[in-house]
């Protein structure tokens, strides 16, 4: 057996700890009973922190081995190779009762907040809060960092991304939105209440499991499921889990989240099985991941081509709702700008505002300049200041996310650079694809997907987000994709204001 061989045999075992890993967190969200999440936890932190200790004792020497045996013989080897290199260099830096610790500090916050969030009661989360910075913190210091402590917490979900450069990023990005917010504010608004009738829960999965697989969901090595928060998670290539929630008063809540988590799911599917384990079996990037979900949401599913094709479905369960209405009008109506404070009912426009307020709360938290008992007043302040709103409650404000019980610090910012990326990816996809726009309207989504399975998913993690951007649209990122693709489709939704 080979050295690179026998590593990679390793990093498989490996990544069957994970795997386990992962299941216990996703049957923790969507199965677990109120009174067995402190074992669970225990259970889960005693995994991680086997698995890094595993890791830590075992990859040196194979790496080693493996590094002097391959020398730069075999292009994919020599790739994976570089980034065991760069994730060994990372892990040697974090013991294994630290990285237990994290585990175990997430699992018991998590129905502390779930309390929290039903009844309004942030004082009750504030310790546990206030105990997840601290151990973010330790992990900041652990890792290293030149000026700013939240550089290698964002550099854990974008690789090579300063909090310096997000800002550069964004405070050129958020002033263009404002300006196509504010022109849209003083717009007749489309009509959404034929979208808010009953309709009953199981219709509304059969319906959006159609709709899933139509875009290349596979069914035979995915599944959905029902839980509090929609996520998706990744076993393997073959076996990934996507959840929802159903609204039966709101069916585009489920039908959007879901085609949102297909996308992430669909990354993971086209992910190469045959490197499981390595590298090149995990994908770039949150943000060129957020780059998927968000272009299945909204680029394709939000689209007039999109609902041209699938209006005739959707009719069927509004038989009678939708007599005097058309593709257009659900067209304008999923896309309709409208503020709310929650981020995941928020429309693509002011979707920004909502993370670049969640990016300065945890850099400030992360700096010490803001103190967790301070943060739903700073986060208030915010929302007022960027869309004018009064917040009601903390449920509705600072507890709103599960990902800082987590301890998901650094996580938010890829969100919006998923929907750069994606605007970005969208527009070359559909100028390389044979027939564009009229193939999305007939319903084809196969050559989309092929194309995706081309220039990203196939990728791994061989590459930097700016890499595989530059590879598969010949430039690196472009906010202008994103700001053209919004005016483009608001002129149709606000044809006398654009």
């Amino acid at each position: 057996m080979s050295a690179y061989t026998a590593l990679h045999q390793q990093l498989s075992e490996l990544a069957d700890l994970a795997a386990a890993g992962s299941l216990m967190a996703w049957d923790m969200e969507v199965n677990l009973g109120s009174g067995s999440f402190e074992r669970r936890a225990s259970q889960s932190g005693s995994l991680a922190g086997l698995h890094h200790s595993i890791y830590l004792e075992k990859i040196p020497a194979l790496l080693e081995r493996a590094e002097k045996e391959n020398g730069s013989n075999n292009e994919l080897n020599l790739l994976n190779l570089i980034k065991i290199r760069q994730d060994l260099e990372k892990n040697q830096k974090l013991p294994a009762a630290f990285v237990r610790e994290a585990a175990e500090l997430g699992g018991n916050a998590m129905p502390v907040w779930t309390h929290a969030k039903k009844n309004n009661d942030f004082a009750s989360f504030q310790p546990w809060l206030e105990k997840i910075i601290a151990i973010k913190l330790r992990e900041s210091e652990y890792l290293g960092y030149s000026s700013d402590p939240y550089d290698p917490l964002l550099d854990t979900y974008e690789p090579g991304l300063t909090a310096k450069e997000f800002t550069g990023i964004f405070e050129s990005f958020i002033p263009k939105l404002k300006i196509l917010l504010d022109k849209v504010l003083q717009a007749e608004k489309p009509e959404t209440n034929f979208l808010f009738q009953k309709i009953e829960k199981e219709k509304q999965l059969s319906w959006c499991m159609q709709i899933l697989e139509s875009l290349g969901f596979d069914k035979t090595i995915g599944r959905q499921d029902l839980s509090v928060h929609p996520f998706s998670i990744s076993l393997a290539p073959e076996d990934v889990r996507i959840t929802t929630v159903v609204n039966e008063n709101d069916i585009t809540a489920m039908l959007f989240s879901s085609i949102h988590e297909t996308g992430h799911a669909m990354y993971e599917m086209g992910l190469p099985a045959a490197q499981y384990g390595l590298p090149g079996c995990s994908p770039c990037s949150l943000g060129i991941h957020e780059s998927q979900s968000r272009l299945y949401e909204n680029n394709l599913a939000r689209s007039l081509e999109f609902w041209k094709y699938n209006f005739t479905g959707f009719a069927e369960l509004f038989p009678d709702q939708l007599k005097q209405n058309s593709a257009l009008d659900v067209f304008k109506a999923v896309n309709k700008v409208a503020l709310t404070p929650i981020r995941i009912y928020s429309d693509e426009l002011t979707y920004h505002f909502h993370i670049w307020l969640r990016f300065e709360a945890e850099r400030e938290l992360i700096n010490r300049r803001l103190s967790v008992k301070d943060l739903p007043e700073f986060w208030n302040s915010k929302i007022k200041s960027y869309l004018g709103l009064e917040v009601e409650s903390d449920s509705k404000g600072c507890l709103q996310d599960i990902h800082w019980v987590h301890g998901s610090f650094g996580y938010f910012p890829t969100y919006s650079l998923g929907s750069l990326y994606a605007a970005q990816l969208y527009t070359k996809a559909k100028q390389e694809i044979p027939g564009g726009d009229n193939e999305l309207s007939a319903g084809n989504y196969t050559s989309l997907k092929n194309w995706l399975q081309e220039k990203i998913h196939s990728k791994g993690r061989l590459f930097t987000s700016a890499e595989l951007c530059q590879q598969a649209t010949s430039e690196t990122l472009n906010p202008d994709h994103f700001l053209t693709y919004m005016r483009e489709k608001l002129s149709l939704i606000y044809p006398d204001t654009f």
